[in-house]
C-alpha cells in the first residue's frame, strides 16, 4: 500500500505540477483576432470546422477583418485533425491577406492557400489523400 501525505509541501507541489502541466492542452478550432475602430468592430478569424464541400472531411474559413498587423503562424484543430496555418499580412498592393494550409500527413488543402481582401471570407477544404 502507497501512503501519500497530503499535508506535505513536497507531496502539494507534485500534486499542482501534475494537475497544471501534464494535463493535455485543449485543442483550439480557431485563431481570432479582436475587432478594431478600423474594422468596425468586427474580428477577424481562420476556423477549422465541419466540411461544406463533398467527400472534404474539414473546412477552413478565413474571414478577414482590418485588424491584422503582421504575420502569424499556428495550429488549430478539428476532431482529429490539426492543421497548420500561415497567415501572411499584406501581401499585394491591394493590401489583402494570404492563408496558407499545411494539412497533415495522409491529407491535402484544396486549395492549399487563399489571398482574401478585406472585409472578405474564403474557404480552403481539407480531403484525405488517397493516392494518384
Amino acid at each position: 500500500m502507497i501512503r501519500i501525505d497530503l499535508h506535505s509541501r513536497d507531496t502539494a507541489a507534485a500534486l499542482f505540477f501534475a494537475a497544471t502541466f501534464a494535463t493535455p492542452a485543449f485543442a483550439e478550432n480557431e485563431r481570432v483576432w479582436p475587432g478594431t475602430v478600423s474594422s468596425d468592430y468586427q474580428p477577424s478569424y481562420v476556423r477549422i470546422h465541419e466540411p461544406t464541400a463533398p467527400n472534404a472531411v474539414a473546412t477552413v474559413t478565413f474571414n478577414n477583418q482590418m485588424v491584422h498587423a503582421k504575420d502569424d503562424t499556428f495550429q488549430i484543430t478539428y476532431g482529429e485533425i490539426t492543421i497548420r496555418v500561415f497567415m501572411d499580412w499584406y501581401v499585394n498592393a491591394d493590401g489583402d491577406e494570404r492563408v496558407t494550409v499545411e494539412a497533415p500527413e495522409g491529407y491535402v488543402a484544396v486549395p492549399r492557400h487563399i489571398t482574401v481582401p478585406e472585409t472578405l471570407t474564403d474557404v480552403i477544404h481539407i480531403f484525405e489523400w488517397t493516392g494518384m
